[in-house]
């Protein structure tokens, strides 16, 4: 009766765990210009115009049709997703932070594709064009700060351990930083620590370039760790 019981809790895990990687199987968290050429190998089909389909403008069109926003560093175009949220005016803000936190980021990990540039709550905010050409901008500055502070660690270099650790970082407009967490390891846990080390010894950020009261801005950006850069 016990076998019985034992092997028919495993198969009801054996179906969950299917229908969990099936449900997530398509997902691609934060893609990247290899992969997206293993996915197309023969050039991004909806790539229309003169030029190649798989080139860097193509890729970036593929990153924009997933529903993120762009930014070029060292050559690359990099896809980053973000929501605003409003900051609570009743409560005291590290009480705020600390429920957006709770609230807001177990939604971005419960289904991360949610997110198509900004949330619904912010309106008009970013529905400006140029609002969002500077968000670009901004978060083009950031990744500048968190490039020039962030050290390969030694430990990861000498075990020839690199990776991709995709990060999420809050801040409000005036830059100051509300909270940093890792949304996909880089399957390293000294990657993965050297990141959120690193971005929480940054006092400040560059400020927004646009007015944006009472509102959290949460980025998530991805951070390379290759052993040849």
């Amino acid at each position: 009766m016990k076998t019985r019981r034992k092997a028919c809790i495993i198969f009801c895990f054996l179906v969950q765990a299917f229908f969990n990687s099936n449900l997530f199987s398509t997902e691609l968290p934060h893609p990247t210009y290899l992969e997206f050429l293993k996915k197309f190998p023969d050039g991004y089909p909806k790539f229309i115009g003169s030029g190649n389909p798989k080139s860097i403008g193509a890729f970036k069109m593929y990153l924009q049709e997933l529903g993120y926003m762009t930014f070029d560093y060292g050559g690359n175009s990099i896809g980053f997703k973000f929501y605003v949220s409003d900051l609570d005016e009743n409560k005291s803000q590290s009480q705020s932070i600390k429920d957006q936190s709770n609230r807001e980021l177990n939604s971005v990990n419960q289904k991360f594709n949610t997110f198509s540039g900004a949330s619904k709550n912010i309106n008009t905010l970013t529905d400006n064009i140029l609002v969002k050409n500077n968000i670009s901008l901004w978060i083009r500055e950031i990744n500048l700060q968190i490039q020039n502070i962030i050290k390969y660690p030694k430990i990861a270099k000498d075990r020839n351990q690199s990776g991709r650790v995709l990060i999420s970082i809050s801040l409000l407009p005036n830059g100051e930083l509300l909270d940093v967490n890792i949304e996909e390891t880089s399957g390293f846990k000294s990657l993965d620590q050297s990141t959120v080390k690193a971005i929480n010894k940054i006092e400040k950020f560059y400020p927004a370039p646009f007015e944006a009261k009472n509102k959290n801005f949460t980025f998530i950006l991805p951070i390379k760790f290759s052993l040849d850069q």
